[in-house]
Formats: C-alpha cells, sequence, structure tokens
C-alpha cells in the first residue's frame, strides 16, 4: 500500500482539521467551519468525511488532507505527510522505492552551505570584520546563534572548494543559487563579502540564503533566486521562529529587512517577520492571517517603502482585512526605530498606528490639493479603487461610510458597482461536461492511480476533441510529477474556469463507485465515447474535403476520401485498460 493511502487509512480528514482548532459544526452528514483560508463571518468550508476532503465554496480551495496540511503549514506534499506522520504517530510501511532522496539532497547541500557561512563568521581577518559589523549594528551573540547568521568570504571560490571537499552534486548546488555556471562553463560562488542570513520554510528546513555587503558592493543585498525549494512569494523571513510569537500576541508585524526582523526580536518584539524583497502575496497573507487576528506594516519610511505599503494594504483589502500602519516618526526604517527609541516607545507606536484605510486617505491627501474641487474628485476616485478591493459588503460598506464622511461626498462615490459599469464582474461558469467526461474525470479524483493506464491512450488529436482535454493534460501532468494529485499545485497551474470545473467534479465524487471493477468499467466506457467524438469528428472533416474536391472536379482525391470515411464509418472501439485499444 502506498504510504499516502496507509496515512489516509490511519487518520481522518475531520481529525486533522480539528487538530488546527477549526471549529467544526455538523452539517448533514459533513462538517461545516468558518474557512481558514480567507475571512468571512459565514461558514462555507465543509469537511466531508465519505470522500475524506474538504471543499470551501467562498475562496474556492479544496482537496484531499494533504492538500489542507500544505495550504495550513505552507509546505509541500513530502512535508504534509511527514507532518501527519509524526503528529499523529502512524505506523507507515514505507515501500521500497519510496524515497525522496533528491529533495533530501537538496537539504544536506544547503545544511552544508550553512556550516561554511556559520564557519567564517569568528577569528581574525575577513572573518572578525564581518563580525565586527554585527557588533556595530548591536546585534548579540545569541542573536547570531538564533538566526544562524554567517558570512561569505569575499572569494570567487569559497563555497566552491568547500561543496569540493564534501563531494556534493555541483549540479544541484547550481541549481540552488549558491554557485553560478556562466556561459563559459566556469562555476563560481554567488555570495561573496556578504553577511549571510538563512532563510528556513516554516517547518525549519533551510531553502535559500540572503546576503549583505559589508563592502561598497551597489548591490547591497543579493537573495537566492528561485529554486524548486525557495519560492518567495510563499514564505517569510524568520516566521519559522517567530510565529509561536504571533499566536501568543494575536497579532503580527510585517516589515521588509532581515536586519528590522532580527533586531526588533532582539529587543523584544518577536512577532516580526519580512517579506523577502517581493511585493506582498496572497499566500504570505495566508501565513499572518492564520497565526494572528491582527496585521501591523512597519515597512521603510521613504517614498519606496510608502508605496510597496500601499500595494500591500490594496493586497490584503483584497483578503478582507485593514492592516494597520505603523508611524516610524521620521526614521528610515524599525531597525532605526527600536535603536533609537526602544521597544516601549515601539509597543507605544503600535497603539496609536492608524488602519490601512487611514493611511491611504491621509497619503493622498497630501498628493491632492482637495480644496480643489477637482483635485477632490480624483482622491475621491483612486480611494475608491482601493476600498473596491474588499468583497464582503458588509466590511465595504461600512469603509465606505468612513471615507465618505471623510470627504464630506455621498456614499454613492466610492461604490463603483453602483457608478460605473465592471467588465467582466460575473463569475467564470464551468465547462459544460458530456457525461463520459464527468465520469472519467470523477474516476480518476477517485483513484489516480488509473491515470498510468489512460494516458496512454490519449493523443493531441484526442485531447482536442473533449471539452475537457486541456484540463485532463494539467491533470496527468500534475501526476506524473509527484505520483499523487498534487491539489495545491494543480489549482495553480489550472485557469480559474478549470478550477471551477474540477472543484465542480471533485464535489461530486461521491456519486462513483470507490469499487476499482466498477471505475474501470466507467473509465473503459468513457474512453471508447471519447474514440467515437473523435471518429465523428474526423468523418465530419473529410465530408468537408470531399466537398472541396467536387468543387474542384478532382475525382480520384474524392475515391481515395470516401475510401476513407467508409473506413471510419465500420470502426468500433473497445478499451481495456493497460493501454490496449482494440477497433
Amino acid at each position: 500500500m502506498e504510504t499516502k493511502d496507509q496515512i489516509k487509512r490511519s487518520v481522518s480528514i475531520t481529525d486533522v482539521v480539528q487538530s488546527y482548532g477549526l471549529d467544526l459544526k455538523p452539517a448533514g452528514k459533513n462538517y461545516k467551519a468558518l474557512c481558514p483560508f480567507h475571512t468571512e463571518k459565514t461558514p462555507s468550508f465543509f469537511i466531508k468525511p465519505e470522500s475524506d476532503s474538504f471543499a470551501c465554496y467562498g475562496c474556492n480551495k479544496f482537496g484531499d488532507v494533504f492538500t489542507f496540511v500544505q495550504n495550513m503549514e505552507n509546505i509541500g506534499f513530502v512535508e504534509a505527510m511527514n507532518l501527519i506522520i509524526e503528529k499523529f504517530n502512524i505506523p507507515v510501511e514505507k515501500k521500497k522505492g519510496f524515497n525522496y532522496s533528491r529533495e533530501k539532497k537538496y537539504s544536506v547541500i544547503n545544511d552544508t552551505a550553512l556550516k561554511y557561512f556559520s564557519g567564517n563568521l569568528s577569528g581574525s581577518g575577513e572573518g572578525k570584520k564581518a563580525a565586527d559589523y554585527l557588533t556595530d549594528r548591536d546585534i548579540s551573540q545569541k542573536t547570531i546563534n538564533d538566526f544562524s547568521l554567517g558570512y561569505a568570504l569575499n572569494r570567487w571560490d569559497g563555497l566552491l572548494n568547500f561543496i569540493k571537499s564534501k563531494s556534493l552534486d555541483m549540479d544541484m548546488c547550481i541549481e540552488l543559487g549558491l554557485l553560478i555556471k556562466n556561459s563559459k562553463g566556469e562555476v563560481y560562488d554567488r555570495f561573496r563579502g556578504r553577511i549571510i542570513f538563512p532563510i528556513f520554510s516554516e517547518s525549519g528546513n533551510i531553502i535559500g540564503f540572503g546576503g549583505r555587503t559589508i563592502s561598497d558592493d551597489k548591490v547591497k543585498y543579493l537573495n537566492s533566486p528561485e529554486t524548486p525549494l525557495f519560492i518567495k512569494g510563499k514564505n517569510l523571513y524568520g516566521f519559522n521562529i517567530t510565529k509561536q510569537f504571533m499566536r501568543e500576541k494575536k497579532s503580527s508585524i510585517l516589515v521588509e529587512g532581515y536586519f528590522d526582523v532580527i533586531s526588533l526580536y532582539q529587543h523584544g518584539i518577536k512577532n516580526v517577520s519580512a517579506s523577502l524583497g517581493t511585493a506582498l502575496t496572497p499566500a504570505q497573507i495566508h501565513l499572518l492571517r492564520r497565526v494572528s487576528d491582527e496585521i501591523f506594516i512597519g515597512y521603510d519610511s521613504d517614498n519606496a517603502g510608502i508605496e510597496a505599503t500601499i500595494r500591500g494594504i490594496e493586497r490584503m483589502f483584497e483578503q478582507n482585512l485593514n492592516p494597520r500602519v505603523f508611524n516610524l516618526k521620521g526614521e528610515k526604517d524599525p531597525d532605526d526605530f527600536i535603536r533609537k527609541y526602544g521597544p516601549e516607545e515601539f509597543e507605544r507606536s503600535a497603539l496609536s498606528s492608524e488602519d490601512g484605510l487611514r493611511f491611504i486617505i491621509n497619503t493622498l491627501t497630501k498628493k491632492y490639493d482637495t480644496d480643489i474641487p477637482e483635485k477632490k474628485r480624483d482622491a475621491v476616485r483612486e480611494v475608491a479603487k482601493y476600498i473596491n478591493k474588499f468583497d464582503d459588503p458588509i466590511v465595504k460598506d461600512g469603509y465606505i461610510t468612513i471615507a465618505a464622511d471623510y470627504f464630506n461626498v455621498g456614499e454613492r462615490e466610492f461604490d463603483i458597482s453602483k457608478t460605473t459599469h465592471v467588465k467582466g464582474g460575473k463569475s467564470p461558469e464551468p465547462v459544460e461536461l458530456l457525461t463520459s467526461e464527468k465520469i472519467l474525470l470523477q474516476s480518476v479524483l477517485k483513484e489516480p492511480s488509473f491515470i498510468n493506464m489512460i494516458e496512454p491512450l490519449f493523443n493531441s488529436r484526442l485531447y482536442s476533441v473533449l471539452n475537457i482535454g486541456n484540463l485532463l493534460k494539467k491533470i496527468f501532468s500534475n501526476y506524473g510529477a509527484h505520483n499523487t494529485l498534487n491539489y495545491d499545485l494543480l489549482q495553480e497551474e489550472l485557469s480559474p474556469i478549470e478550477n471551477i470545473t474540477l472543484r465542480m467534479v471533485f464535489d461530486s465524487i461521491d456519486e462513483v463507485s470507490g469499487d476499482n471493477s466498477v471505475l474501470e468499467q466507467n473509465i473503459e466506457s468513457s474512453m471508447v465515447n471519447f474514440f467515437r467524438i473523435l471518429n465523428e469528428v474526423e468523418i465530419s472533416e473529410i465530408g468537408k474535403k470531399i466537398k472541396r474536391a467536387e468543387r474542384e472536379g478532382n475525382i480520384e482525391e474524392i475515391r481515395k476520401l470516401i475510401n476513407i470515411k467508409n473506413k471510419f464509418n465500420q470502426q468500433k472501439y473497445k478499451v481495456s485498460l493497460g493501454g490496449d485499444l482494440a477497433k
């Protein structure tokens, strides 16, 4: 039995979901709760014990127990399996071939690189210079240890030689972004002469590195590129350490830089993380709101920081969240602020912070002279654009009232849905499926291992005549890459219409039997129908070619096409899984 199946047989999705503190209420044969993935006041998140699955009808997330854990913990499929095994003490029999050696090798390489970087942050010469730099920034040895800080020697081959001495896979080191290979085939260190900040996944594995120059390098900060382990938009710097403090305080602070996180943490403000130099993403917002009720933004106070703050507020409005924004009292960043004023003043600044909407209004009223009617109109329209990012009508109406009072105009001026025609506002409809298409999708979602037998029966022509052709390609590709259906990644690859279609079918998989022999018959029957559809398309196209040949008076071509058409008319299909197609 596959390990994933052993896990599913040992623990129910209901138990796993409840372990995250969700308050499940009976809803017929299912359970419902407030969705942990988006803000809502009425439960739209359902657990379906019979199919061992979940679905939210508010944010359209759905999947199995592994997808749920992946989304809750922001981890990959393998990590989700291991987490469930450990959390519920599940005895699993790992079959031969059940290993994830490549992922393990990645971890070994990153751990080895960290040893190299950490070992450089001591002694004399460059190491002492780097240590002195941290001392000058008031970073203690304990904090260095807590965040596993290190130093990359200012050499082209420092890490390269260390990796060679450990006989590690050079190509994988390049793939992880630790080394660079140029067009001439020369390999050298990415990080040189830099303080190193290891970046950890939420579960504590090293996934990447950041580096801050201590020389006159024009590039102040340098990060690992996106790799098989490191996706910037899905992670937050320091979150693996600080999330427990966010839970305790029920609030989180989002900053821009590594030193902002480290300095605040060292001064006792431990509910903090940084967004890794990327535009704030829904995945990062989800991480914060999962562990905190309130989010504070403490980005830099320069123009670039203000713009980033407004973009972050906008992203949070889209999640029906209104963050609060720190006033740094003219200091450049939170690091400078706390070193100058201390943690008590920082806490007071949090209490006096303004909410995101007020920050946007105040910023825009500095941009526009609202005493001039035309400028006031422009400010109102711009504020309206942000307020209408909320899709919760109650929340949106509340903020429209606040903005209307501030500008002393009618509330109607802020509701875009009432003042303009919103193009594309209608939610996409699912693809209209043939019965055979729905049955095939239900069957492969019920038992994905059938994909190994189904996929060889398909070719580009068959994909092209089916409503679900493109969707099937993506499902097959996802299964081939992971040896299971990784719903979390699959949903990212699908278009909105494909996602809704898959969700619709996923919700209906209880309609089909779980017996493999029945599923096999259903799939074979569907495949026969698919080939008949393809046959009819071929006959139709040959008919068009015959008419063209008749217009051209090409008798020989007409005879040839009629013979081909007759063969198609006589075609009979019988499908047996395993790749054999009898005609």
